[in-house]
């Protein structure tokens, strides 16, 4: 089954015009589309408090996820890349290779695991396998 996200964590309550999606406590999910302007949109967002660009592409269980943070205008980790269940990793001097890229930089952003649950399972982005899903919940909640 494949899961595909591109989004923006946000760790207040986001009130612009994008769509998102309010998940656990206050932190909020932006879907995006593309690389287009995501670094200034980060950059802009995080003078608000900490946010985390999130990368999921799976395939039938083998994939990669890709992850960053931003505080005060600046990325502060990453990009991070995890490859799970690929052999041949590409070459992207631009990322560190870890494991759990996502976990990592949600526990960055103060998340932890609860109840047996990952950080990404706890803030339940395992509900959503694309962005379409996640553009149906936000339009599900209005």
């Amino acid at each position: 089954m494949a899961h595909q996200i591109q989004c923006i964590l946000c760790s207040f309550p986001y009130t612009g015009p994008l769509a998102h999606l309010p998940l656990l406590e206050e932190y909020h999910l932006l879907p995006i589309d593309g690389d287009d302007g995501r670094e200034e949109l980060l950059q802009a967002l995080s003078r608000q408090g900490k946010c985390a660009y999130l990368e999921t592409n799976y395939f039938g269980g083998p994939g990669t996820q890709i992850a960053e943070t931003w505080e005060n205008g600046e990325r502060t980790m990453g990009p991070l890349i995890s490859y799970d269940g690929l052999d041949n990793k590409t070459n992207q001097p631009e990322l560190t290779v870890v494991e759990a890229a996502i976990n990592q930089v949600l526990r960055a952003m103060g998340i932890q695991g609860q109840g047996g649950k990952d950080e990404f399972d706890t803030l339940g982005l395992g509900r959503f396998r694309s962005n379409r899903k996640v553009l149906e919940a936000i339009r599900d909640q209005g």
